[in-house]
């Protein structure tokens, strides 16, 4: 948010196909979202580390660490294999990515910058 960027929610987001959508749900009162839909762009899993650095995941990597990552579905309302299509079609579009990142202000200007650059160019698909 200091780098510039929305906050959806710090703790879960949800992923339809209309975009990424905020969830009520979050860690402590400031940091409540401020936009409650965006598109998506790119799936991304966090790890923390020394410095800022971003690389793509091979496809069963990524799609292991989205799932992770994945609520499953009640008893009778979906199937593991629907879920795992579902996963799939969405990293068909950007791929998954790996994000390393200190707890710093410097994390969401890499962020963002990696988002104007990379993300929003023509070829990025």
């Amino acid at each position: 948010m200091e780098a510039g960027g929305k906050l959806l929610s710090d703790e879960s987001v949800m992923l339809l196909p209309s975009g990424v959508h905020g969830t009520p749900f979050f860690s402590s009162a400031r940091m409540g979202g401020e936009c409650s839909k965006a598109p998506l762009r790119a799936l991304v899993t966090l790890r923390k580390g020394m410095m800022e650095a971003i690389q793509r995941l091979p496809g069963v990597q990524a799609e292991a660490c989205v799932l992770q990552e994945t609520y499953r579905p009640p008893p009778g309302e979906g199937t593991a294999v629907a879920l795992i299509r579902r996963v799939a079609e969405l990293l068909s579009g950007s791929g998954g990515w790996q994000l390393t990142f200190r707890k710093d202000a410097a994390a969401g200007v890499f962020v963002r910058d990696w988002i104007h650059e990379i993300v929003q160019a023509p070829h990025f698909a």
